[in-house]
């Protein structure tokens, strides 16, 4: 229902973070189990096999969601444009709106790749944190952004879903130097990691991300919303989630604060 549509679309962030955590923990079981020769060499594939099982589960029962009133009318109006129409109306029509979806998505992004498994990875290599502990405040970050995501849907719904984007963002831009200055100071401590890569990243980005997605499908209208969606989506994650580990290594040499200034 409209009045609780903010809530209800932070279940997708929601339940990201909750599978996020179930790798995690995953791998960090595996991680304890095996020695850093088995884990190269086979233990790997173990995480990727397992993810097979609630993955069948979760296509085939999407076969049975029922679609939005909106988008069966659409669909019974017409088969639809072709897939290089559907691009070129969303170009070409749609630029302002796609431009502010992708910004939207782009801090989300550099939260999803650096906020979280690069800073992860950070506190192994310089940090001197052991792999399973790390493992497990990602497994806290994660939690801590199920709590973010239950708390910004509500506030969506009452103040609105712009206004909650935007100060989430504008959370992530602002605490990304401070957060890692903190880290890198502490020496490696387990309790400043844990409060940055744990419980900060983990509120912010459930804070800034629950509702992310309705408010970029809200920019536009249904009969391009999945195409532009797929579009803006790919985009930011594509050139500052998939970038990001790649500038932020480049850049270590010169500044261990590098993660801290992309986020």
């Amino acid at each position: 229902p409209p009045r609780v549509v903010g809530s209800g679309a932070a279940f997708i962030q929601i339940g990201s973070n909750l599978g996020l955590a179930a790798a995690a923990l995953v791998v960090a079981a595996i991680n304890g189990m095996l020695s850093e020769s088995q884990m190269m060499d086979f233990g790997w594939r173990i995480p990727y096999l397992l993810a097979g099982l609630p993955g069948a589960y979760a296509v085939y029962h999407a076969r049975f969601m029922d679609e939005s009133a909106a988008f069966e009318a659409a669909q019974e109006e017409a088969e639809g444009p072709p897939l290089c129409t559907l691009v070129r109306t969303i170009l070409v029509e749609y630029p302002r709106q796609l431009v502010v979806g992708i910004g939207a998505l782009a801090g989300c992004a550099a939260m999803w790749w650096i906020g979280s498994p690069y800073t992860t990875e950070f506190l192994i290599q310089h940090m001197g944190l052991h792999a399973t502990p790390a493992l497990l405040i990602d497994v806290a970050g994660q939690a801590f952004g199920v709590v973010g995501a239950v708390l910004v849907g509500p506030l969506a719904d009452k103040f609105g879903v712009g206004r909650a984007t935007v100060l989430g963002s504008a959370a992530i831009a602002v605490s990304g130097v401070p957060l890692y200055h903190w880290l890198i100071t502490s020496g490696g401590s387990f309790g400043m990691a844990f409060f940055v890569n744990g419980f900060s990243y983990g509120l912010l980005g459930g804070l800034a991300c629950g509702t992310v997605f309705l408010y970029v499908s809200e920019l536009f209208p249904t009969a391009v919303r999945t195409m532009a969606m797929g579009v803006t989506y790919n985009v930011a994650v594509a050139l500052v989630g998939g970038l990001g580990p790649v500038v932020c290594t480049a850049a270590l040499p010169a500044t261990l604060y590098a993660p801290g200034i992309y986020i």
